[in-house]
Formats: C-alpha cells, sequence, structure tokens
C-alpha cells in the first residue's frame, strides 16, 4: 500500500511504501524533517490536511502517471546537461562522478552525519546539528555515464632504436623573430605570432658521428680520426660529437633511412628535418623576451662559440676551433642541448628573406616556390655568439656555386623531429586514432574510390590522413595526382576553369615535395608530367620566364628525352613561343647530356666488347669496309624500312650527322629489306630520297656474314657503336631517343685510349659554369667587408672570411683574389 506525503514546510508530494509509517523522514527538497503517519498526515504540524485529503483520493494509477511524467522529465533534462556541458563531462573526477554545472543542485542524495535534534532548521539556513533521519527520501536511478576516453599524454622523453633520445616539445603559440631594438637584428627576422598545432618530439642532442654511421655507414666528419680536421681534435674519440660535413640532401636521407628501420616504422616515428618555426619554438623554450633561452647575454663557457666575441656583455672566453661532444654544455629549459653553439643545423624550409611576411599563422613550413637555398639555425664554433641569438637566420645553398658538388662544410649538421605516435594526437580517426589505416590501407581505398568515379572522396580521405602524416612523401604525391586526375575528368567535359583549380593544387602539392626533397623522382616525373606541363604554359602565357624554366628544370633534369613525344603538342609550342625559351631549351638539353653521357660511359666499361668487320656495296655499287672508317666513332644500324622503330630513330641519325659532321664520327645504314637485292636496292633509294637521309648507306640482304657476328641478336633495329679502332663497344636494340644516342657518341668521342685492354676513361673537361654576375657580385661585397677585418686587426676573422668567400664562391674573381691573400698570409684554403 502507497502513502502519499505532502511535506509541511516545502508542499512538495512524495509517495512511500506504508512500511515507513511511524519513521521520521528528511523530505529530499527542502531537507525538512518529519514523521510519516499511516494515513498520510504529518503529527508535526496540519498545514497540508486539504492537501492531503486530495491525495488520498487518488488511485495507483494517477500516482504511477504522474510519477512517470516526473521521472522522464528528469531524463530529459539529464540529456540536456550531458549534451551542453560535454567539456565539463571530460573533465570528471577519476571516480566517475558527474560533475553539476554552475548553479545546479547537485544530482547524489545529501547525507548530514552531524544531524542531533529534532529542531528542524529555517528554510535557507544551513543544516547543522541535526538528527540523522530513519531513511531518505528516495531518489530517481542515477544514469552513470562514462566520459569520453581521453588519449594518454605522450612520454616527455623517448629511446629509439640506435639510443637516440628525444625530448617532447609542446604545442602552442609564441612569438617568432626579434624585436627592433634587439642588438644584432637582421631584416629577415620579423617579429610576428606562430601557432603550432601539435606537440613534436626533437633530438635532444645534434645527431652524433656514431649515430651517422650506424644509420648511414660512413663517417664524413671534418672533426673525426679519419677526417681533415683529425689534428684538431688529436686523439680524441669522436663519437659523440656533432655529424658534420653533411649537406642536406645527405641529412634527408639519414632521416628517410631512420624512419625505415623495423623498429621505427613498429613506433610509427617517421624522421625529419625541423621546421624553421619548430627549430626557433624549441630553442627559445618559452623564454621570447630575450635573445637566448639562457637570457640577455651569451660567452663560449656556456656554448661552443668563438669566445673572441660575446654578446650582451658577456665575458671574453676561449675559442676551441672545434666541435666537441654533445651536451658539454647546460641544457635549455626544454632539455634540448647545444642550441646556441657547436654546429649550426639544417632545417627543412627553404630560405626566403621575406618569407616571414607573407607566412601562415599555423604551423609555416616555409616557401614552396623552387629557390634551393636552405635555411639553417643556430650557432656554431667557428661563430660568434650573435648567431647564436634564437630568432638568428642562417642560408646555405643545395648545391655550391658550381652547381655540380653538394654543400658541405665543417660548421653545419643537424637533428631531426618527429610527430608524437598517432594515438597521442588530436582524434582524426577515431578515439587515439585508433581506426587510422595503414600507408598500404590508404593508397588501396584511394585507388578504389578513384576507378569508382568517386575523385572527390579519394582526395578527402588522403587529406585527412595528411593532417596526421603532413610530410609523408607518398600520400602527398598520391593527392597531386588525384588532383591531375580530377583536373582532367574537368576538362574532359568541358569545365575548363575548375580544371584549372584543381591543377593549381596537384602543382602545390608537387612544390611540397620540392621543398622537403628538393626534387623528384624519374618515376614521379613521369606520373606528374600534365600538371608539370600545364604549370609551365601558365607561366609562360604569363610571361614568367623564371617559374617557366623552374617547372621545366623539375620536369625534365636528366630526362629531358621525355620531351620529344610530345614535341607536336599545343603546350609544347606554346613554351617555344614564350620568351627564352629557346636558350633555356639548349642549356637543359646540355645539361641533361652531360648526365647522360656520364651512364653512357658506365654502360661502355661493363660491356663485353669485340671485333667486328664487314665489306658491302653502297646503293651506288661501290664497296665500303669498316676498315675504311679507322680513327673514327661509327655507328653502324642495321634496319629496315619496314621497321616502325627504324624509320623512328632516322632523322635522330640526320641531326647527329649535321652536328658531328666536323668531328671524327660516321654513320652506316645496313638495310635488311627482306627481299632480293636488286628490289632491296630501290625500295631503300627511294626511302632515302624521302628522308633525305645524309649518311651511308648500304644493302645487306644476301650476305648474313655481317649478322652472324654479332652475339645473341637478331631484332630491328640493332645498333652497334664501334669505338676509334674498329672494336664493338656497345650493342643496343630498338628505340633511342636523340639523347641517348649522342651521349654514346660523345663517350666515346671524348674518350681517351687506356692500357692494356684499351678501355675508354672519360676525358678531364671542365664541366664548371660561370658564375652568374649576382653570385660575382656578392663575393666581391663579402671581400670587401673582409678586408676591413684586416684593417681592424683582427687576422682570425679576416681568415675565416677569406676561407668562405674561395668556398661558396669558386671561379670567381674575389675568389681568385681571397686565395691569394691566403696564400700570402700561409692558409691554405679547404678544398
Amino acid at each position: 500500500m502507497a502513502i502519499s506525503f505532502c511535506c509541511p514546510h516545502c508542499e512538495n508530494i512524495h509517495i512511500f511504501s506504508d512500511d515507513l509509517a511511524g519513521k521520521r523522514i528528511r523530505c529530499q527538497s527542502c531537507q525538512q524533517f518529519a514523521t510519516l503517519t499511516t494515513d498520510g498526515s504529518d503529527v508535526d504540524s496540519s498545514p497540508s490536511t486539504r492537501r492531503l485529503s486530495l491525495l488520498a483520493r487518488m488511485n495507483r494509477w494517477h500516482v504511477l502517471i504522474v510519477g512517470s511524467a516526473i521521472m522522464a522529465c528528469l531524463l530529459i533534462a539529464l540529456a540536456v546537461f550531458r549534451v551542453g556541458h560535454e567539456k565539463d563531462l571530460t573533465a570528471a573526477d577519476t571516480n566517475g562522478s558527474l560533475p553539476s554545472p554552475s548553479g545546479a543542485p547537485s544530482l547524489s542524495p545529501k547525507v548530514n552525519n552531524d544531524a542531533e535534534n529534532d529542531t528542524p532548521p529555517r528554510s535557507g539556513d544551513v543544516a547543522s546539528n541535526v538528527e540523522k533521519p530513519d531513511v531518505d527520501l528516495p531518489l530517481p536511478s542515477k544514469v552513470l555515464v562514462s566520459p569520453p576516453t581521453i588519449p594518454p599524454s605522450p612520454p616527455e622523453r623517448i629511446t629509439n632504436s640506435i639510443g637516440m633520445q628525444l625530448t617532447l616539445v609542446p604545442a602552442g603559440d609564441f612569438q617568432m623573430g626579434s624585436p627592433i631594438m634587439e642588438s644584432g637584428r637582421d631584416e629577415d627576422e620579423l617579429l610576428h605570432k606562430v601557432a603550432l598545432s601539435e606537440p613534436y618530439y626533437m633530438g635532444v642532442f645534434e645527431v652524433t658521428q656514431e649515430e651517422y654511421r650506424t644509420v648511414m655507414n660512413r663517417s664524413p666528419s671534418y672533426f673525426s680520426l679519419q677526417g681533415k680536421g683529425r689534428e684538431k681534435i688529436k686523439t680524441q674519440d669522436t663519437a659523440q660529437f656533432p655529424v658534420e660535413w653533411v649537406s642536406r640532401a645527405e641529412a634527408m636521407e639519414f632521416c628517410s633511412k631512420l624512419s625505415l628501420r623495423p623498429d621505427e616504422r613498429a613506433a610509427e616515428r617517421i624522421y625529419r628535418l625541423p621546421t624553421e618555426a619548430e627549430w626557433e619554438r624549441a630553442c627559445r623554450s618559452g623564454q621570447e623576451s630575450q635573445p637566448f633561452s639562457s637570457g640577455d647575454s651569451l660567452s663560449s663557457t656556456e656554448a661552443n662559440i668563438n669566445g673572441k666575441y660575446p654578446y650582451g656583455g658577456g665575458a671574453v672566453g676561449p675559442y676551441l676551433q672545434r666541435t666537441v661532444k654533445v651536451g658539454s654544455y647546460a641544457p635549455n629549459p626544454f632539455g634540448l642541448y647545444d642550441m646556441d653553439g657547436n654546429v649550426s643545423e639544417w632545417c627543412h624550409d627553404q630560405y626566403d628573406a621575406s618569407y616571414y611576411r607573407y607566412a601562415t599563422e599555423s604551423d609555416p613550413q616555409g616557401p614552396t616556390h623552387d629557390i634551393r637555398v636552405y635555411a639553417c639555425r643556430g650557432g656554431a664554433w667557428c661563430f660568434g655568439a650573435t648567431t647564436s641569438r634564437s630568432a638568428h637566420r642562417n642560408y646555405r645553398p643545395h648545391l655550391r656555386a658550381d652547381k655540380n658538388r653538394a654543400f658541405h662544410c665543417n660548421y653545419i649538421g643537424f637533428r631531426v623531429v618527429c610527430p608524437v605516435p598517432i594515438a597521442f594526437r588530436k582524434p582524426i580517426f577515431g578515439v587515439g586514432n585508433k581506426d587510422a589505416p595503414s600507408l598500404e590501407e590508404l593508397l588501396q581505398k584511394s585507388n578504389e574510390l578513384e576507378q569508382s568515379g568517386d575523385l572527390q572522396g579519394a582526395v578527402q580521405r588522403v587529406e585527412r590522413y595528411l593532417k596526421l602524416f603532413p610530410h609523408q612523401r607518398e600520400v602527398v604525391l598520391r593527392l597531386a595526382e588525384l588532383e591531375q586526375r580530377w583536373a582532367e575528368s574537368l576538362e574532359d567535359t568541358g569545365n575548363a576553369e575548375r580544371a584549372a583549380e584543381h591543377t593549381a593544387l596537384a602543382g602545390q602539392a608537387i612544390d611540397k615535395i620540392v621543398a622537403s626533397f628538393e626534387t623528384l623522382s624519374e618515376s614521379e616525373r613521369m606520373t606528374l608530367r600534365p600538371t608539370l606541363f600545364w604549370l609551365a604554359r601558365v607561366s609562360a602565357i604569363n610571361g614568367d620566364s623564371k617559374q617557366m624554366r623552374t617547372r621545366l628544370k623539375l620536369l625534365f633534369g636528366a630526362a629531358y628525352a621525355a620531351i620529344e613525344p610530345i614535341a607536336s603538342e599545343t603546350i609544347r609550342q606554346a613554351l617555344r613561343s614564350s620568351p627564352g625559351f629557346p636558350a633555356f631549351d639548349k642549356q637543359i638539353y646540355q645539361e641533361a647530356l652531360t648526365h647522360q653521357e656520364q651512364g653512357a660511359y658506365e654502360h661502355i666499361k661493363k660491356f663485353e666488347g669485340f671485333e667486328f668487320d664487314f665489306q658491302l656495296t653502297d646503293l651506288d655499287g661501290n664497296k665500303v669496309n669498316l676498315d675504311d672508317q679507322h680513327g673514327k666513332v661509327v655507328i653502324v644500324e642495321f634496319w629496315g624500312t619496314w621497321c616502325p622503330d627504324c624509320r623512328d630513330v632516322v632523322p635522330h641519325l640526320i641531326g647527329l650527322k649535321q652536328d658531328y659532321e666536323q668531328k671524327d664520327f660516321e654513320i652506316i645504314g645496313i638495310s635488311y629489306e627482306r627481299m632480293p637485292p636488286d628490289k632491296s636496292q630501290s625500295s631503300v633509294a627511294e626511302f632515302l630520297d624521302k628522308s633525305q637521309i645524309n649518311y651511308i648507306c648500304l644493302i645487306g640482304d644476301g650476305n648474313d656474314e655481317v649478322r652472324s657476328q654479332i652475339p645473341g641478336s637478331s631484332e630491328y633495329p640493332t645498333r652497334l657503336f664501334v669505338d676509334r679502332n674498329g672494336k664493338v663497344r656497345m650493342r643496343v636494340t630498338g628505340y633511342q631517343s636523340r639523347l641517348e644516342l649522342e651521349s654514346f657518341v660523345k663517350a666515346l668521342l671524348d674518350g681517351k685510349q687506356g692500357k692494356g685492354l684499351n678501355i675508354i676513361e672519360p676525358i678531364e673537361r671542365n664541366l664548371q659554369p660561370q658564375p652568374n654576375p649576382a653570385a660575382q657580385k656578392k663575393a666581391a661585397k663579402k671581400l670587401q667587408l673582409a678586408k676591413k677585418f684586416e684593417s681592424r686587426q683582427k687576422s682570425e676573422v679576416y681568415k675565416k672570411w677569406l676561407l668562405e668567400i674561395v668556398e661558396e664562391f669558386p671561379n670567381t674573381s674575389a675568389a681568385a683574389e681571397a686565395a691569394k691573400l691566403l696564400e700570402n698570409l700561409g692558409t691554405a684554403s679547404k678544398p
């Protein structure tokens, strides 16, 4: 039997079972006490008599309906509470209790263990020293809601599979650059806000010689027992010295190889060089109002720098003139060592002095246009303290001034960064990113979506993945491919405007690859050819010949032969008509030919040559011997007018004969028409007149002895490259481009006879182009500044600057003058 009860204090109605009759209870609404009687009245008061009489007439169904309505309202309120205060739920106590919104009563029952007397406090008073009731009023069942799973915090420091230690650098905003009044400030240090959206790990130390040797299986360092600076370090163990004398490309290769080690792949660690923003964030370590993380001054007792030139009132100190063991000086607040000295460090970004003016605030990654000059950060053992400032920007080229050697020096090394594992990052693929696909799964799924015609879905999936792995080369390349396919499909439907938009997006992805990895592989060039040509054409139409040359050089380079199959396309014609293209076209071809010639020489060295001779008649009936061409390089072409590949090669042979007319070079074509000699002669004569062939043509039909001298080949065309002594040095079957043909000819013409086996060796020739006027101007200006140090009797600085001029600006008049000055000082320049 149910008893209805009206609280005499707050007049709220409650329903109880009759077994509570006679017991003292507490009203959950107002927390006051009363005794429950069997007739539903309260013996302590009488204000509820009228209301109780009304409730007494309510049957059980009425009570259930009212109670259900109340319960439904409570559940709805709870649901609204959960949605509106989701952030509060995630910050719930570890015991699982739900936090109450500000100003809302708690859902938990309140129990006053200090109640002693029967006198209920007045409404609004704090209940104290009151008697504990025999039973509390029942509450609706509490709905337990589990807060969302929060990914665990990443460890502060990790050690990878080669023993390299990395520390966590938190995400956040900071002021990058330097204030105008900072001493030693350069114009490229514009103060601006930068936001890094994700934390990352950075090497606690610069990469050591031992770590580099473990991954790369070589030790290039200048300051090592095998290096050219071994006299400086004498007998010291340099395993823990920073590696230097590495180009930026070699530093990136180290990152790639380290990322591919099985333990690193299993731990989802992808290594790369830090961006300038990441480097400066780590260097400052939260100290934004001072030049160094350690304060306003720096001397060589705090970092391995040139102690003769301290900063901010620091004391003059020792100058070691070499690198030292990493971690020899105190770390910064983030626990990173040698950020102010020892060696400067390569960064991911290309360098542009004005980049800070147009850089994005969130996660800047440097300019994407092709500059080939890269940023490096931090002080070094040979520089004064001014260059150790957190905001100081330095830069070095990808190649030396002669363009044929990577830039190395003994004061630049690097350290690595890697993103935190996806389980610790912002949820993009579910909580903890547990649903993130593997690289293979992503590429497979994007291929499936592309084949089904859902290019938009494929692009979105790839872009989502790049939020986790923004520097994953295969994924960026895939994005460029998909945008290119999308542009092609739009162009097929006549939507040229949208096609141009997606081609531009593909170009941005390509620029990102080049900015990170400096160039494209041969397969990437061929895959992205349509986009690169489109971008080059746009540059040509807009009159931007510099950007056009950048696109074409990126596309062709050593693979210039790829341009031949599209010589008649409208894009090709647009490029040809653009300002400056013909000269650039020739320049690119010569660069490609030099590269291809070296490859041809390697093939010739590996080929097992053989003797060869013949005597055949030409179209006029004259007898021709190969021996008649002694002292010349000869191409012997076995061909037929019926063979498509043979006909395609003929224009290249005509061009070669024309260009090398004055050289010791000849071409002999031996035709096999698969018909009687008299008919063969007329067929070949007709083709010669039509094609205007300018080299010797012979008839081979009816003479199988000539072909029998060629081991293991009966295909058409077959091409023999014969050296000056009449020995076959290379055999090639099938079509060859003009570039490939000319590379073998030049390798034989430029070669010189060796001893014994008559092996061709490359002739020594000057491949170094003359420096451009800009390089001449910079070298002259630097030499002028260097001479000022001589007048101030700062001989060490004077020598250092002269050495840098010789090293950075070879083949310039300033470099020659600097070399003479060094000789007068008795100092040999670095090689």
